[in-house]
């Protein structure tokens, strides 16, 4: 063993001994993080469109757009019901923050007389109202409080 090495390297020199020569041969190896002999796996593929954080941002987002759409067809469903539950005798503020009371409601259209006093009635379409306050219904326990 002493002519040549068992990996096929550098024959030790007279003196050394085998194990001496594969020390070197260890220590002249590098690690495949380094450049040099170990690294001959050629050029690294271009990285895919679905690895990476790109693939983790993108379905944070559509996971956000998913829950805000959901949120926002909710806030509209319960606007729609207020809407549709416009009644004669219900206080509304308009999109103009017009206050009045509403003297009649069609599909389509409510009517409001800002003030009681005046005979002004002003006419909206259903979508421009913004609030409604549903009249207070007085009930048997009300009337039976205020006569007593």
């Amino acid at each position: 063993m002493e002519g040549k090495a068992e990996s096929g390297g550098v024959a030790p020199a007279d003196g050394e001994s085998g194990a001496a020569s594969e020390a070197q041969q260890g220590a002249q190896e590098t690690t495949p993080g380094q450049t040099g002999q170990a690294d001959k796996g050629g050029p690294r593929p271009a990285p895919s469109l679905f690895s990476g954080p790109w693939i983790w941002i993108a379905g944070l987002l559509w996971l956000w757009f998913i829950w805000s759409s959901k949120k926002q067809k909710k806030k509209q469903a319960e606007r729609q019901q207020k809407l549709d539950s416009i009644q004669k005798g219900d206080k509304v503020v308009t999109i103009g923050r017009l206050h009045g009371k509403v003297v009649s409601a069609n599909p389509e259209t409510v009517t409001i007389k800002p003030d009681d006093k005046s005979g002004v009635t002003l006419t909206f379409d259903r979508v421009a109202v913004h609030e409604v306050n549903p009249k207070k219904k007085e009930t048997a326990d009300a009337a039976e409080g205020a006569g007593a």
